[in-house]
């Protein structure tokens, strides 16, 4: 399995005359260290977005564009030539029971809220009414038909709709360590569900199982700054904050998608 590099990068403008009315007494706030704040909080924005990419180059940067959320949870079609990580998953069928010999992708993963039928997952079938209106049966066919989903990630819209179908005592169980990094998270079968503020489509909830997720990141560019330059003819300074690397997903078919559906 070969996955690319992708490249990332930011940059930080300085003009000579804010530099020189942002020092001394005369200093309000560190200039330099609001606008490396500023690029890092941009960079890392841009990153959050592209998990959910499909592995597509976003031109005219031909390195930029994650393998993301949408590239690995897929089923039978390449959304890149020659598939996920090089492997070509087009006619990949079946379930745990009957593999094809790509076990990699041996299963559905992705599923229509108003599919009006069922689609064989990893572990079980799952079937979906014509409804599109998020519901917790819904969101129990998903999660009972993978290993052991461990986060919920989906739009502010269809948190809200699942927070309105809890009981004020279920709304209090909250995931502790999910809060300890910085997310207000409700409960789902005793996962956390989260916001994606960048997510992809408002209308999508998925399902993850993190021990199959790694971020590589090329050593020595993890969010790293290059020195200040002078352009030429220019009355300014830059530095540059650079992220190469790239999301991986070794189980494929231990995730799942539930699409279309809304909050109404």
């Amino acid at each position: 399995v070969i996955f690319p590099w992708r490249g990332y990068k930011t940059a930080i403008v300085l003009n000579n005359d804010d530099i020189a009315q942002n020092t001394g007494a005369e200093e309000i706030v560190d200039l330099l260290e609001e606008e490396l704040d500023n690029a890092q909080e941009s960079l890392m924005d841009t990153l959050d977005t592209d998990s959910f990419l499909s592995g597509e180059v976003i031109l005219p940067n031909p390195n930029k564009g994650l393998q993301g959320l949408t590239a690995a949870i897929n089923y039978s079609a390449n959304t890149v030539p020659g598939g996920y990580g090089g492997i070509d998953i087009t006619g990949a069928t079946g379930s745990k029971n009957l593999n094809t010999g790509n076990a990699f992708w041996n299963a559905g993963v992705q599923i229509a809220a108003n599919f009006g039928g069922s689609i064989q997952f990893w572990k079980t079938l799952v079937t979906m009414d014509g409804s599109t209106v998020l519901t917790i049966p819904k969101m129990q066919e998903l999660a009972g038909a993978l290993p052991q989903p461990d986060l919920f990630v989906t739009s502010q819209v269809l948190y809200n709709k699942y927070h309105s179908l809890l009981t004020v005592i279920q709304r209090e169980m909250v995931d502790q360590e999910v809060g300890k990094a910085g997310f207000t998270s409700l409960q789902f079968n005793f996962k956390p569900i989260v916001v994606a503020d960048n997510i992809d489509d408002n209308g999508k909830m998925y399902a993850l199982t993190m021990r199959d997720w790694d971020l590589y990141v090329l050593r020595g560019y993890n969010f790293k700054a290059t020195p200040f330059k002078t352009p030429v003819n220019q009355d300014s300074i830059v530095k540059h904050i650079l992220f190469i690397g790239n999301m991986v997903c070794r189980r494929p078919n231990h995730q799942g998608e539930l699409n279309s559906l809304t909050a109404v």
